[in-house]
């Protein structure tokens, strides 16, 4: 039996980093969406970096869209109807990384399944004439504005969603743009490195600062 592929922490953001630079594995208005040689050649190529298989890297990619899907129905419950500006902030600490996919299943009308869709259908408007029985045109009509009413709530916790990022996560969103762009793998990590040892050395001397200002105001 093969033994088990670990995804450590750093790993998984960087599948996730690496999944939003390909639309064609979850964009699903792109053209590139539907081109299926396209898609095995990413994952193929996805799973070279990563010393695995393409299987594996299917899986992981299942297992956190379907992680997102289920955080996300989360939000919509506790906030579809409360009335209020409350909002509860997902504690998975990737699920901000996958807004990027949330986006198009909303405006679709498809926010219910994140998960498995290989054609994006058509939206339905609240406005959309059927021709059917007065009981049946009731019952939609409910659920429709019940699902309008919805979207209503779903926008309202995206807009909250993003409204949580501040300067620093912006900037942080540029600087895994940079690393993405780069063409050369070796360039990309040597950057890496950089950024990472600028961080510690910087991280270092403010905790000595820190200290030093603690020290002096322990004993004047």
């Amino acid at each position: 039996m093969d033994e088990k592929y670990v995804w450590s922490r750093d790993k998984t953001f960087a599948l996730i980093n690496m999944f939003e630079g390909f639309p064609e594995l979850w964009q699903i208005k792109s053209q590139l969406y539907r081109d299926r040689v396209k898609k095995q050649k990413t994952l193929k190529h996805i799973a070279e970096k990563f010393n695995t298989n393409e299987k594996e890297i299917q899986r992981k990619l299942h297992n956190l869209r379907t992680q997102a899907n289920q955080e996300w129905n989360k939000i919509r419950k506790k906030s579809t109807g409360q009335g209020t500006d409350e909002f509860c902030k997902c504690r998975w600490e990737y699920f901000d990384s996958l807004k990027f996919i949330l986006d198009q299943y909303i405006t679709s009308g498809t926010e219910d399944n994140l998960v498995g869709v290989e054609e994006s259908s058509p939206s339905t408007s609240c406005q959309e004439p059927t021709v059917t029985t007065p009981k049946t045109v009731d019952k939609k009509c409910l659920k429709k504005k019940r699902s309008c009413i919805e979207n209503e709530a779903i926008e309202k916790a995206m807009t909250e969603l993003y409204k949580q990022s501040d300067e620093y996560d912006i900037f942080g969103e540029y600087v895994a743009s940079e690393l993405r762009s780069l063409q050369s793998d070796y360039n990309r990590r040597k950057l890496k490195r950089i950024i990472q040892k600028a961080i510690l050395d910087m991280s270092e001397i403010d905790d000595n600062e820190r200290s030093s200002t603690h020290s002096t105001h322990s004993h004047p």
